[in-house]
């Protein structure tokens, strides 16, 4: 199973010394850029954090990513979440 992870659950883990908590429930686990950035800011302000190491990034629409997001997208609007039409279009990349 691949995985993506926020930032707080890299650092909260880390800190308890479970990081390899992840990897045994989660398997492979993807850290976005925008994380990595976020990590690196923490360590420049003195936290103690993780040091990740960008991996290859593919396109969404490469890595399937925008297909499967398309049935949540759905099933909130229906639920009563709101969501514009030009927002899901373009989180779809149909804009």
């Amino acid at each position: 199973m691949r995985s993506l992870s926020t930032t707080s659950p890299l650092y909260y883990l880390r800190r308890l010394n479970q990081l390899e908590l992840l990897t045994e429930l989660l398997g492979l686990i993807a850290v976005p850029g925008a994380v990595i950035e976020e990590l690196a800011n923490g360590r420049q302000a003195g936290y103690e954090v993780l040091s990740v190491q960008p991996a290859e990034e593919l396109p969404a629409h490469e890595r399937g990513l925008i297909e499967s997001l398309a049935p949540y997208l759905d099933k909130l609007r229906t639920e009563g979440f709101y969501l514009s039409e030009p927002l899901y279009r373009r989180l779809l990349g149909d804009d």
